[in-house]
């Protein structure tokens, strides 16, 4: 009976530095305690530097971290930077009006009266696409040894690498194809940046950034709202644009949004680890995502205008199935909704493709 009187003050302190005050409620702890017998019981423990216990020689150090180890999740604040269409929203589809063609203007007009023209609108519509993470299962005798959220700590890992998921979509549907939103990068040779390519790539340099802007330019771009996202190699290649680096080139007051990491020739600079990839044909193509990587693909830089893309996402539904019979725990996934879209006309956007070293 001693062991048991020890490992009941184990488990009050335990708990109480956790936050869970439960010592006006003895039978509560004697539960934890009849449920923790079926863990320790015809076993060898010992009670070792305060709360720390060992079964069978084995030790559960571990068991009690106060936390765990946070998974890496890409920066994905950039495609926050469009235009929301989350108002749009009928059942599972946007759906908004396009205004049509804009009216004629003529300087001293000499023809009366003049032509009557009828606008006809459009519309640009797009489906929600629909983001589902794989249940994952938390043992009931889990919760038993283990001191730290764990529930919480599954949801927010669902719904972060739902988010990811979702951040990846976008920028695939931004990307564009055509001779007239891509840049060719021109620089010096460096090792290829997509995922499965071999080889060297040019890198990119200031003079494939201005041909970018003077491309959103001719698109009448607002000045406002316009942002490049690059893969970390591409950074290095800035890193090596004296205007990238030196702040006083780059107008340091200058607010910054949330995820970017610089600001050059007027755009706000957002970084991930995952950007797009193109074939290495005579007019690259955008490759879809998840495709599987080749040797001859291009990493690919987006430069866009916030004002001419668009985003529709729902809110994160979790399901959660608890004290599943058979599965002797509780069961958690999630889903969400989200779409979003270019202009019909492609503009606002331009791609900056590494080309072949």
């Amino acid at each position: 009976m001693k062991k048991f009187r020890i490992l009941r003050f184990c488990l009050l302190a335990l708990l109480a530095i956790v936050g869970i005050h439960v010592v006006s409620d003895p039978g509560f702890v004697d539960l934890v305690v009849d449920n923790a017998r079926a863990i320790v019981a015809s076993t060898n423990y010992s009670v070792i530097e305060g709360l720390g216990m060992s079964l069978a020689g084995a030790p559960l150090t571990i068991a009690f971290a106060r936390d765990i180890e946070e998974q890496i999740f890409p920066n994905n604040e950039f495609y926050m930077r469009s235009r929301d269409d989350s108002m749009w929203v009928v059942n599972n589809e946007v759906k908004y009006p396009v205004e049509g063609q804009k009216p004629n203007v003529v300087i001293n007009r000499q023809q009366f009266p003049a032509p009557v023209v009828r606008r006809e609108d459009d519309e640009n519509s797009y489906l929600l696409a629909e983001f589902t993470s794989d249940p994952t299962h938390l043992q009931y005798s889990e919760e038993l040894v283990v001191n730290y959220a764990k529930r919480s700590s599954i949801l927010r890992s669902h719904i972060e690498t739902l988010n990811t998921k979702i951040a990846d979509f976008f920028a695939n549907i931004w990307y564009p194809n055509g001779t007239s939103n891509i840049v060719r990068t021109t620089g010096e040779s460096r090792i290829a940046a997509s995922m499965g390519a071999t080889g060297n790539r040019k890198r990119i340099r200031k003079q494939d950034l201005i041909q970018a802007i003077e491309i959103l330019n001719r698109m009448d771009a607002p000045n406002d709202g316009r942002n490049i996202l690059i893969a970390p190699e591409h950074l290095s290649d800035l890193l090596l644009i004296d205007d990238f680096v030196h702040a006083d080139k780059l107008g340091a007051s200058s607010r910054l949004v949330e995820g970017s990491i610089g600001r050059i020739l007027g755009c706000d600079v957002f970084m991930r680890s995952y950007t797009a990839a193109y074939d290495n044909s005579g007019t690259p193509v955008k490759k879809a995502l998840g495709a599987a990587g080749a040797s001859a693909d291009n990493a690919a830089a987006l430069v866009w205008s916030s004002s001419f893309v668009t985003r529709a996402k729902g809110s994160t539904k979790v399901f959660y199935d608890q004290d599943k019979p058979e599965m002797y725990g509780d069961v958690f996934s999630a889903l969400v909704r989200a779409g979003g879209k270019t202009r019909k006309d492609k503009k606002g956007i331009v791609a900056i493709v590494e080309a072949h070293a």
